[in-house]
């Protein structure tokens, strides 16, 4: 009995040393990702797709540039190619939308044109604008490169009469009505006491017949482009203001000479001889030069 009481006490004591040399290490509690109920993922895929519908309409506004104004106003440009300084035409834009007026856009292609001219050739030129007309061009940085004269048919131009009509034309404002709409004074005018004032008008008939694209120019460089081309004629009062200055002098000398030397026609006409000479041989270079290959 002994025997077993200290066999029983001899395992018993290691029992105890075991469980203190080799304690269990403390291994974390496995974490559950918490799976997502049914209610919360209908609602976040309801609002990514919300997300989604509300982004793409800004999307292809910005890349199409959408013609509504901020008061939801029909916005359209008008190409405008102006013969300048350079061989190539000078290019502005005029904005148009609904509250414009034939008076507004030609009072802005007006601007444009003076400063596209150049002072220079505005003031002094023999060249004046007589209409413009509707033509393709290729573009450059800052410039045009007209092509052919053309009515667009592609849908982000808007006009009436559209290419194909019986009734289009192509300068779209004729001549006549256009120098009226063109070199009609400003409300006011500042010089009604010198002149004859053309009134402005209040309509839009003319400026609907003018192509305005839906799209800016600026910032679509690939489209091909259509605009108004300014065209010129020569005047006849800006030949003759010129004439008249080249021959004042040549006939001043000729008084001057017949006062102090009487009778002495023959030196006294001689500046003025060979200013209408140069005239003559100036005119008959110029009509052969114009003339050539048109036979």
């Amino acid at each position: 009995m002994f025997r077993k009481a200290l066999l029983t006490l001899s395992a018993t004591v290691t029992s105890s040393s075991a469980a203190q040399g080799y304690p269990p290490s403390a291994s974390p509690a496995p974490t559950q990702s918490p799976s997502p109920s049914p209610n919360n993922g209908g609602q976040s895929s309801a609002t990514a797709q919300n997300q989604l519908q509300q982004a793409s309409p800004a999307m292809g506004q910005q890349v199409q540039e959408n013609a509504q104004g901020p008061d939801g106003q029909v916005q359209g440009w008008i190409l405008f190619g102006v013969q300048g300084a350079g061989k190539f035409l000078k290019s502005a834009q005029v904005l148009v939308n609904d509250h414009s007026t034939d008076h507004s856009v030609f009072q802005d292609l007006r601007k444009c044109y003076r400063a596209k001219r150049g002072r220079i050739r505005l003031w002094f030129s023999i060249w004046r604008l007589e209409f413009c007309e509707v033509v393709k061009f290729s573009r450059l940085p800052l410039e045009l490169v007209r092509q052919y004269s053309d009515l667009p048919t592609d849908e982000v131009y808007l006009y009436n009469p559209r290419a194909g009509a019986p009734d289009v034309t192509n300068p779209p404002v004729p001549a006549h009505p256009f120098d009226n709409l063109f070199y009609a004074c400003p409300v006011p005018c500042t010089w009604h006491n010198l002149h004859s004032c053309r009134p402005a008008l209040s309509g839009a008939e003319f400026m609907q017949r003018i192509p305005r694209r839906t799209i800016c120019f600026e910032r679509d460089q690939e489209s091909p482009v259509w605009g108004l081309e300014a065209k010129f004629a020569v005047s006849a009062l800006c030949i003759t203001i010129y004439h008249c200055i080249m021959l004042a002098g040549p006939f001043a000398f000729f008084a001057w000479w017949l006062r102090h030397h009487p009778g002495d026609l023959q030196n006294a006409s001689v500046p003025a001889t060979i200013a209408l000479g140069a005239l003559s041989l100036f005119w008959s270079i110029a009509g052969i030069l114009t003339s050539h290959g048109k036979d």
